[in-house]
């Protein structure tokens, strides 16, 4: 969610935001969701989807993920915003997973939000509540939030993993990747920092970083998601490179639930069908 920030909008909020701001919104269920699909490398073929959280105040304009999801974390709030997006977003994946079983729903969690013991049993309620299997699933969480109490957090991660849920760490690169880490986390998936693909085309460098984090992926059995493909340029360079999916701008931009509904009408019409 936090590093998503293309959805159209009247402008950036940049006051300070307080407690109250959230309350409210989550209280009048304010929230909407935008779904980004992700493809499989070299195919094209669909996999799923990505989901994230949108606020556009209605004097104030599109409020910054990064503002509100920070504010929510510090005032306790974070699990109930994200029970608000699940609750936005799930009925609308339900409808398509009915026909297409094999897509996955990708939710950005907060690293606060797995050390909670109740919030397992709220993802749980969750899925049950729309028919979702927990395997459906895939719980991103930052890669740079979680050095220092690794132990604790692996631990916490295999709950999740047991109940049957898939696990990805989210802006892989921008930490201290190495593959003992990798391993203790028993990792689905790493998604490349957007950051990194951007400048693959003009730097050495970033390709380098790619090709590093793409072999700690194989050496760990995990797939790897190249993040921010915005041009057919790109593109074909992450499929040289080997990637395993791909989501961007260049395969589509992030949509609302009636958007999502006619790009899988042209680009997928079988999944459509679900949505009839």
């Amino acid at each position: 969610m936090a590093k998503e920030m293309a959805a159209k909008s009247k402008g950036i909020f940049n006051m300070p935001l307080n407690a109250e701001h959230l309350r409210k919104v989550v209280d009048e269920h304010g929230f909407e969701v935008a779904f980004q699909p992700r493809v499989l490398v070299p195919s094209g073929r669909l996999t799923g989807f990505e989901i994230y959280a949108r606020w556009n105040h209605e004097e104030l304009g599109y409020i910054s993920p990064a503002q509100f999801i920070r504010l929510a974390e510090k005032r306790e709030l974070i699990d109930t915003l994200t029970r608000e997006i699940l609750n936005a977003g799930l009925p609308v994946f339900a409808r398509i997973a009915k026909r297409m079983p094999q897509l996955t729903l990708s939710v950005n969690i907060s690293p606060v939000s797995f050390t909670h013991s109740s919030f397992l049993q709220l993802l749980l309620e969750r899925c049950n509540a729309y028919d979702i299997a927990p395997s459906q699933i895939i719980l991103e969480f930052p890669e740079l939030e979680i050095y220092q109490n690794m132990e604790i957090f692996a631990n916490s991660l295999k709950h999740y993993q047991d109940a049957g849920f898939q696990i990805a760490l989210d802006d892989f690169g921008t930490g201290e990747s190495n593959a003992l880490m990798l391993d203790k986390l028993n990792l689905s998936e790493i998604k490349i920092d957007i950051s990194v693909i951007n400048a693959l085309k003009i730097s050495k460098e970033a390709e380098f970083l790619a090709k590093a984090a793409l072999k700690l992926a194989s050496q760990s059995g995990v797939l790897a998601t190249a993040e921010g493909v915005e041009t057919e340029e790109i593109m074909s360079f992450v499929e040289k490179l080997g990637f395993d999916m791909a989501q961007g701008f260049y395969i589509a931009h992030p949509m609302s639930a009636s958007a999502l509904e006619a790009w899988l009408e042209q680009n997928h019409p079988l999944s459509a069908q679900a949505h009839k």
